[in-house]
């Protein structure tokens, strides 16, 4: 990864003093170099936020479609993530574990410190194929359904 920090010199001082790799490969400064003066940025980020609106519009569609009334979900403006509150009598870790069985992977929300967590799962879109968003939205329903109804 690259990066760059800026600030007053003794806060700049002191991140330097704790950096723990030995600097950034000076090829791949290079072709970032290249990169940027290219003018490429800005159509990179572009292009990834568009790829990313879709995944999340895709996975609020499906989340809306499969689990209806028994979820509230905000759409977020940005980031990697869709939240998702059970507002039916769920135990996120329930249903995360029954989800799991089915071969989709989402984290209860105690897991980020979020209060009531134990009714809040996040999903994670950003690097979900747009072809399995739904396939694994509809799992996550049917498990939910199943520590519903006491089977899962």
């Amino acid at each position: 990864r690259l990066g760059w920090a800026t600030g007053s010199p003794a806060v700049v001082d002191c991140l330097a003093r704790v950096r723990t790799d030995l600097g950034v490969s000076q090829w791949l400064a290079r072709i970032m170099e290249q990169f940027l003066g290219e003018g490429r940025l800005a159509p990179h980020i572009a292009g990834a936020v568009e790829v990313y609106r879709e995944r999340r519009d895709l996975t609020v569609d499906a989340v809306r479609r499969h689990l209806g009334e028994r979820v509230r979900c905000t759409v977020p403006d940005g980031g990697f993530y869709l939240w998702v509150e059970l507002l039916d009598r769920l135990d996120a870790g329930a249903v995360r574990a029954a989800a799991i069985e089915r071969g989709v992977l989402c984290r209860p929300g105690e897991a980020f410190g979020v209060a009531d967590g134990r009714r809040h799962l996040r999903i994670a879109f950003s690097h979900t194929h747009p072809d399995d968003i739904e396939r694994g939205i509809a799992r996550l329903a049917d498990a939910g359904a199943a520590v519903e109804a006491g089977v899962a």
